[in-house]
């Protein structure tokens, strides 16, 4: 019986063995669990954070977009304005020379279109004649501000 009695502790420490093996095959498998659902969190965390900067991204691109668009539409307006300035510019200084070689500021009107003929003008609009004393000036100041 005695050997009975040691084959049945025998059995007992090596099964106490097997569980002890067990329980800690079973404890280093549920902490690398937990280490893989830790990595598992951080990589979503990274994930989420990635995407939440992309969004950004694209808000900002988008804003950059409209900004440059507004850029393009100040350009034109800006170049429409100097254009317009400087065809005020020409027509003041066609009107100050005009007037400084003998222009006048009358008006006349002849064949549905007014001129502005010189002070000495005599024969427009008689004799079939259309005075362009102000249309020369004009383009003598166009000639001069474009070279």
């Amino acid at each position: 019986m005695k050997k009975k009695q040691l084959n049945g502790i025998d059995s007992i420490e090596i099964e106490n063995r097997d569980f002890d093996v067990l329980t800690k095959h079973l404890c280093d498998e549920n902490e690398a669990l937990n280490k893989l659902k830790v990595e598992l969190e951080d990589k979503q965390n990274v994930q989420t954070t990635l995407e939440n900067i992309n969004a950004e991204i694209e808000a900002l691109k988008f804003a950059k977009s409209q900004y440059e668009r507004r850029i393009g539409t100040l350009k034109k307006e800006k170049e429409a304005f100097e254009k317009e300035k400087l065809e005020k510019i020409r027509e003041k200084r066609t009107q100050d020379i005009f007037k400084g070689v003998g222009g006048s500021d009358r008006t006349v009107r002849h064949n549905n279109r007014y001129y502005r003929p010189h002070e000495e003008c005599t024969e427009f609009p008689k004799n079939n004649y259309t005075c362009h004393y102000i249309a020369a000036v004009r383009e003598a100041v166009h000639f001069v501000l474009e070279k």
